[in-house]
């Protein structure tokens, strides 16, 4: 490990040491209390190398190291989207061990996507770390899979840089055991003219907690965050999303979804922010739950910070109930009504799903995914 990285560790170690776990009085974490984490802390740390790397050696205009084979230019990159004034951030910084260095080269669009399939099968935390960047024009499509067997926790971090006129669609699915404890962080730098589109997916582990952070850094940049949660049983999942509109002439479009049953919590807090003079700024979010039984939960917290006039932005949020006068109308037509209950949230998942267009990850991984979970939960599986 390099002294600069060295170096980062121990400020991340020392900054978690004065922040600790985080509890339901700290703004941020209102809706997910982690000082139960405290006891996961003496856990022994495993290695989880994600699986097919070597199928992506040898790719034209990839690069892929670890950092200490990366050059000075982009170990400096490390850590620098990343606040550790966060307790998640800090925590899994402080923890930093190897990170693995992908590189599109400039005007390059690789056709196969990029997989980093992670699959922990013994207790304990792991600690997986990415710099992802794009050169300018490049085009690339990342998939991120997270899956566990066992209890303990995974704490990804994910920082990446959308170089001008580069292009990244990045797939994102936890899928984690309900004894497993998931915190990740994805950070973007989105430069001029550039394109960074982020779909989650959020189905498993019993506590999970995602922050996403995006940067608009150059005019012209635009930024998609579409997020979907699938929750049973006593889970708990919050995605926390910032997206900071620090140049004129940016976009953003953020759309977030929930299906929550037996008694599990769905949490969305998610922040625009427009900076002074960010002038001809458009920023729309909209989060969404439907909840399927009485104890289920979502607590939405959309918010706006804007310190410009020339701006179009917007925020909402709805949670409810399905419909009884459309749950009428498919059972009148002879229709049981636990299949017209799931073809009405099959409705409302595939409205996010259409959004993403023609993706072989959708149908190949997520859509499996999907129809388990619409099949326990309609099963009656689910534990309240």
């Amino acid at each position: 490990m390099s002294q600069a990285l060295e170096s980062l560790r121990q400020s991340a170690d020392q900054r978690f040491s004065s922040l600790g776990w985080p509890n339901r009085r700290v703004e941020a974490y209102k809706y997910s209390d982690l000082s139960g984490l405290k006891q996961l802390e003496t856990a022994d740390a495993i290695a989880t190398p994600p699986s097919g790397l070597d199928a992506l050696t040898g790719i034209d205009g990839l690069s892929l190291v670890s950092a200490s084979q990366a050059s000075a230019e982009l170990q400096d990159k490390i850590g620098s989207l990343i606040p550790l004034d966060d307790a998640v951030a800090a925590y899994s910084t402080a923890h930093l061990d190897e990170v693995i260095v992908l590189t599109i080269a400039r005007n390059t669009k690789i056709e196969q996507p990029l997989v980093l399939d992670h699959g922990r099968m013994a207790t304990g935390s792991s600690f997986p770390r990415y710099l992802v960047v794009l050169e300018k024009g490049a085009e690339a499509e990342l998939v991120e899979r997270y899956a566990a067997n066992s209890d303990g926790m995974t704490c990804p971090v994910v920082e990446i840089f959308v170089e001008p006129g580069a292009q990244l669609k990045h797939y994102r699915a936890q899928t984690e055991a309900v004894a497993s404890t998931h915190l990740g962080w994805t950070a973007a730098e989105v430069g001029r003219d550039a394109n960074y589109r982020h779909i989650a997916l959020n189905q498993g582990a019993g506590l999970a907690r995602h922050n996403i952070r995006v940067t608009l850094a150059g005019t012209g940049a635009h930024v998609d965050l579409l997020g979907l949660h699938l929750l049973q049983g006593k889970q708990s999942c919050d995605s926390h999303t910032y997206i900071n509109h620090a140049a004129p002439n940016t976009t953003s479009n953020e759309v977030y979804k929930s299906v929550v049953a037996g008694s599990a919590n769905s949490i969305f807090q998610g922040k625009i922010y427009v900076a002074k003079d960010s002038q001809k700024i458009e920023g729309n979010q909209m989060s969404r739950g439907l909840l399927l039984g009485p104890r289920a939960r979502v607590n939405n917290k959309p918010e706006l910070e804007i310190y410009a006039d020339d701006v179009i932005c917007s925020h909402g949020s709805t949670v409810g109930a399905l419909d009884e006068a459309a749950l009428f109308y498919l059972r009148a037509r002879g229709i049981p009504a636990d299949r017209a209950k799931q073809i009405m949230v099959e409705a409302f998942i595939n409205d996010v799903l259409e959004d993403l267009g023609d993706a072989s990850e959708l149908e190949a991984h997520w859509q499996p995914v999907i129809n388990e979970y619409l099949s326990a939960v309609f099963a009656g599986d689910q534990a309240d």
